[in-house]
């Protein structure tokens, strides 16, 4: 039989998961909950919540809020990230400051809008450029044969024009009026 306790705390994953267009999957062991409250800091200042869980009561919060990919990435003692605005930004951000604090917290992967990332797909997600840059280079990628077309034409055009100035100014110079 359930406790109030686990209820409880199914519920309150249930609505961050509800809520977050990421939750990351992180399994941690030797980590002094100093290094924890750290990182939460951190993140918690760009808008991301880190909670520890039961995988057993995170799984059952997953399958109510239809994200039972959660399952497949937890593992061991575990926590979750939640991210509630751009994907990639709390992704980046974990990643980060697990890089450079170098504490045993690994990411086992993560899920968003209904895809499922393992660890591995998590450190390809995490090294995309910003969304801006990604649409600036998509933007200068479909420019660039448009780009080149202008040129191109620009420049058979002004050729055109200027054997047609030259051409003006030697029937300019033949003509009797300008012998006169």
């Amino acid at each position: 039989m359930p406790t109030q306790k686990k209820i409880g705390q199914v519920e309150e994953i249930e609505k961050k998961l509800a809520k977050s267009t990421i939750a990351i999957s992180t399994e941690f062991h030797g980590v002094t909950v100093a290094a924890i409250a750290e990182m939460r800091k951190q993140l918690r200042a760009q808008g991301v919540e880190y909670m520890v869980v039961k995988n057993t009561l995170a799984g059952i919060a997953a399958d109510r809020t239809g994200r039972s990919g959660l399952r497949k990435v937890l593992k061991g003692p575990s926590g979750i990230a939640f991210g509630y605005g751009e994907p990639a930004e709390p992704a980046k951000l974990l990643s980060d400051f697990i890089r450079t604090s170098r504490v045993g917290i690994t990411v086992n992967g993560a899920v968003m809008e209904g895809l499922t990332l393992d660890a591995g797909g998590f450190q390809r997600f995490a090294a995309l450029p910003p969304k801006k840059v990604l649409m600036a280079q998509l933007l200068g990628n479909m420019m660039a044969p448009l780009t080149g077309l202008i040129y191109a034409m620009n420049y058979h055009i002004g050729g055109l024009a200027r054997v047609l100035q030259a051409r003006q100014h030697q029937l300019e110079q033949t003509s009797p009026s300008a012998q006169a």
